[in-house]
């Protein structure tokens, strides 16, 4: 019997310990759910698997009965335990207590106020096995500053970047992107004009450390996600898949796919450089592109399990997480 750890911060209590995040609601609670939910049917196809869920108790009277959204069968239902968090306290409890006894274990979390980064130096600290990038990968990764460095270094094609203090007397043009240093996905992400009257360019000078500025590029907004087995030195990709923004916001609307065969090859060549540069890890990894006339960039590397994947995971005919399973078990046989 396998026993897994399945832990999303916004639906699994996260917010209790992090004072700038309320009660779960709005766009990341949607998208953590549905990441969740996903990797919960991914997980009850690997044989003799229980899941451990600690899950927000604030979340249990508005979101109604967590499985019933789910559609299980009752077998399928008995093999899940859900946990529900009440407080600070009883998340690190929890999750210290469960990371001992259980055999493996799945981070999702975002990467704003380095909740990623904390985590998954806890989750790599417990006796489970943690299916996903190290934190020596997340570090790179999860700061978009310390990305754009890694990249340059590494002679991978990415975008212009300047960190927002720096922007005074030195810009891309009037039509650049603001971005939160510490970003997730689009949240904070906005189309400005730089010629010197925006608003939020005054506003945010304050804090600029935490801002960074980009030009905006026209181009096909792809992504791709990858599963690699640092085990077995292998790596299997999921197919590309545009990526649909509000033209201003940059609120993430929706993901089309997958990409042609053309675009989906150049999606998969820049992956392939990004992969070659990182530390060996085994578990997801998404990275969004820039798909242009004039070249293709890597514009952010997702040291996670992203919203698309919820999607591409339906285009393809076998499972990331037993896979990963089964290199490790293999490996313990040896």
């Amino acid at each position: 019997m396998r026993h897994f750890l399945l832990w999303e911060f916004i639906c699994g209590g996260g917010c209790y310990e992090d004072p700038e995040i309320d009660v779960p609601a709005g766009s990341l609670l949607h998208e953590g759910r549905l990441m969740m939910q996903a990797m919960i049917k991914e997980l009850l196809e690997i044989p003799d698997s229980r899941l451990r869920l600690p899950l927000d108790s604030r979340m249990s009277e508005k979101e109604g009965d967590f499985l019933d959204q789910l559609k299980l069968e009752d077998s399928h239902a008995e093999r899940i335990t859900l946990i529900w968090i009440s407080g600070k306290d009883h998340l690190r409890q929890i999750l210290d207590s469960e990371l001992q006894a259980c055999d493996y274990s799945l981070l999702i979390a975002p990467e704003i106020h380095q909740a990623l980064t904390r985590y998954s130096g806890i989750f790599e600290r417990g006796r489970a096995v943690l299916l996903g990038p190290s934190s020596e990968v997340i570090q790179i990764c999860a700061d978009k500053w310390k990305t754009f460095m890694h990249l340059v270094r590494h002679e991978i094609h990415t975008l212009p970047t300047l960190k927002l203090m720096d922007w005074e007397g030195r810009h891309f043009g009037d039509d650049c992107v603001v971005k939160p240093r510490m970003g997730a996905g689009s949240i904070g992400v906005r189309r400005v004009d730089c010629s010197g009257s925006h608003p939020f360019l005054k506003k945010e000078m304050e804090k600029s450390s935490d801002y960074l500025l980009q030009p905006r590029t026209d181009g096909v907004s792809a992504s791709i996600g990858v599963i690699c087995d640092s085990i077995n030195h292998r790596r299997k990709y999921y197919p590309s898949v545009q990526q649909v923004f509000a033209p201003q916001t940059y609120d993430y609307v929706r993901c089309e796919g997958p990409l042609e065969d053309s675009l989906d090859r150049r999606a998969r060549c820049l992956m392939e450089q990004v992969l070659d540069s990182l530390p060996p890890f085994s578990g997801y990894l998404g990275v969004d592109l820039l798909l242009g006339n004039s070249g293709d960039v890597v514009v952010d590397i997702n040291p996670r399990w992203t919203t698309s994947y919820c999607q591409t995971r339906e285009w393809v005919h076998w499972n990331a997480l037993a896979s990963l399973v089964h290199s490790r078990e293999q490996q313990n046989l040896k």
